[in-house]
């Protein structure tokens, strides 16, 4: 195990100036207890309006969906439960996952559980044997593209558990890829596809980054705890089209919520952060646990972010905040990267399409590979004769602008027959381009009007 620590790099958590002021718009049904615990998010999978903001109770037991408008549409008492995530889609188990890929732990039972969604609304188990582990608590999944899916998770040590997840008959097995040793114990997990990186908070160690997919695994210190009251909680990753991140951490100690710039090796700061509501007077306390998806999420076309708040009035729940609300609140603006630009961009995000850093190849769309190449809801529809756009906007070139699968990882090209687009100015930075920006804008606002034929219960035309 190499385990280094990169003094150059390393920066601390002691607070930045003022604090922007980040509005949620809504608020969850409350959990029996007041310990709400982690959270992940997993957009619509079947056109079902049923986009779940998953929520936990760590002391009574529980697992909730929460749906959109913060009502609860799934519920299972398997006992006391560690942690959750959940990617849209996994490319190297892309049959199994069409309804997403969802991991928890339970604690009493002491197993990591896998589940997908189903096209009746309901959920069910796709692990391919008991997956007992001792006492599982946080946990992340990745979709690494070409290095395959994996697991992280902690089992009660000073140290990572990692899994490479694998399909075998319609179900996923899972195996043993080590153990990664850590400083201590770790509190909180979150993945960038982008980078290839795990990024684990340790308590007063601060945050560590890590390599899984080195020989051996590396680890490096990449912020420092600081005082007790800067102790890093909850991780989350915001996947950027130029292949960079921001990783977003919570201070739970002074109700506030930081956002870096994270590169391999290196994270810089860019942001504090409070949620409140619309009008500032009520602001989320002792948010542990944050997740993050760049993609549409009910009728938040441009991304959500989802806490938890312990001190809520009405019991503790969870916050949803469009991700918009805290971009455009920062100066210079945090970049808003939809992951559908990769369409319009010549396919250039990679394993990071599917929004929630770690979506499918095909973009995170369940349907990319179907025959009209683009997304259910509208907006894209590559497999059209005109290659692009069903209004004419785009031309992918003669005759479609590809397979009838529409085209390459990122959903075809952008114009043109032969080859792809260089992307518009700006917009590998980080930062939207002033020329993404307006045609982003442009999609969003025809979407409200425009739906495909799925949508309205006909086939679409071949």
């Amino acid at each position: 195990m190499r385990f280094g620590v990169v003094l150059g790099l390393w920066v601390t958590t002691t607070a930045l100036a003022q604090p922007v002021q980040a509005p949620f718009s809504v608020e969850t049904a409350t959990i029996p207890s007041s310990l709400a615990g982690d959270t992940a998010i997993l957009p619509d999978r079947w056109s079902l309006q049923r986009d779940y903001a998953f929520g936990t109770d760590t002391t009574n037991g529980g697992f909730f969906g929460f749906l959109r408008d913060g009502g609860v549409g799934l519920f299972t008492n398997f006992g006391a439960v560690g942690g959750v995530d959940a990617l849209p889609r996994v490319s190297s188990l892309s049959q199994v996952t069409r309804g997403g890929l969802v991991a928890t732990t339970a604690l009493v039972a002491g197993r990591v559980l896998l589940f997908t969604t189903l096209e009746d609304a309901g959920f069910v188990d796709v692990a391919a044997r008991p997956f007992n582990v001792g006492s599982p608590r946080t946990i992340a999944l990745a979709d690494f593209a070409d290095a395959g899916a994996h697991l992280f998770f902690e089992s009660g040590a000073s140290s990572l558990t990692h899994w490479q997840l694998v399909e075998d008959n319609g179900r996923i097995d899972a195996i043993p890829r080590g153990v990664i040793a850590l400083p201590s114990r770790p509190e909180g997990l979150a993945v960038s596809a982008g980078l290839r990186r795990v990024y684990a908070s340790v308590g007063f160690g601060g945050v560590f980054e890590v390599d899984p997919l080195s020989m051996p695994p590396t680890v490096i210190n990449v912020i420092d705890a600081g005082s007790s009251l800067d102790i890093v909680d909850g991780l989350a990753v915001y996947p950027q089209r130029d292949g960079g991140a921001l990783l977003i951490t919570t201070l739970a100690a002074r109700d506030r919520y930081r956002v870096y710039q994270a590169r391999p090796g290196s994270v810089a700061p860019l942001t504090d952060f409070i949620v409140t509501s619309a009008d500032g007077g009520r602001q989320v306390r002792a948010g542990r646990y944050v997740d993050v998806y760049s993609g549409p999420f009910g009728p938040f076309d441009a991304g959500v972010l989802v806490v938890t708040d312990r001190l809520s009035l009405s019991g503790a729940n969870y916050k949803v905040v469009p991700w918009p609300a805290l971009a455009n609140a920062v100066s210079p603006p945090l970049p808003i990267d939809l992951p559908f630009l990769a369409h319009l961009e010549g396919g250039a995000l990679g394993a990071d399409a599917g929004g929630r850093d770690g979506g499918a190849l095909d973009g995170g769309q369940n349907d990319a590979g179907e025959p009209d190449g683009g997304r259910r809801d509208g907006g894209l529809d590559a497999g059209q004769p005109d290659g692009g756009r069903r209004d004419g906007g785009l031309d992918a070139g003669p005759s479609g602008g590809g397979s009838s699968g529409g085209g390459a990882a990122g959903g075809g090209r952008s114009s043109g027959g032969g080859g792809e687009e260089p992307p518009p100015p700006g917009c590998c930075s980080g930062a939207p381009s002033s020329s993404v920006l307006p045609l982003a804008g442009f999609f969003l606002w025809l979407r409200r009007f425009t739906q495909h034929p799925r949508r309205r219960g006909r086939r679409p035309p071949r």
